[in-house]
């Protein structure tokens, strides 16, 4: 009986030691907004950090990574979702918001909103590390 006990014990240790149990759980630090949160944050000259994409595969695999590393320096950044826009003039107003935008714009890109002006910004699929400095650097 004892042995029976003790086989318990080592499996149920071992099923959570597969399934995660015990690693730091990942939480997410993308906080998703509107055009209308963002038009407001340049308005307003609010300073913030925002990821904008256009949530396609690859913009989730980008937007995963970027978590990963917001997890790692317990920092939060605003999400906006250019899918979200509902039509082409939300889409005009997005773009004539800020002069980098204006003609066009590439995402995924992480901005850094300074006195409601886009100061500096990184764009395009790009490495952790310099993602990393990036938010080291913005926040």
């Amino acid at each position: 009986m004892k042995k029976v006990g003790i086989l318990m014990a080592v499996c149920i240790l071992g099923i959570s030691l597969m399934t995660g149990c015990g690693k730091k759980e990942e939480k997410n630090y993308l906080k998703e907004i509107t055009l209308a949160d963002y038009l407001e944050l340049k308005n307003k000259k609010q300073d913030a950090l925002v990821y904008i994409d256009s949530n396609d595969d690859i913009s989730a695999k980008f937007k995963k990574s970027l978590n990963a590393i917001l997890n790692e320096l317990d920092v939060k950044v605003k999400y906006l979702d250019t899918t979200k826009f509902k039509n082409d003039e939300e889409a005009m107003k997005f773009m004539d918001a800020d002069k980098l935008t204006k003609e066009s714009y590439e995402v995924p890109m992480v901005v850094f909103i300074k006195k409601g002006k886009i100061d500096v910004y990184t764009s395009g699929y790009t490495n952790d590390e310099k993602i990393r400095d990036f938010i080291r650097a913005n926040s």
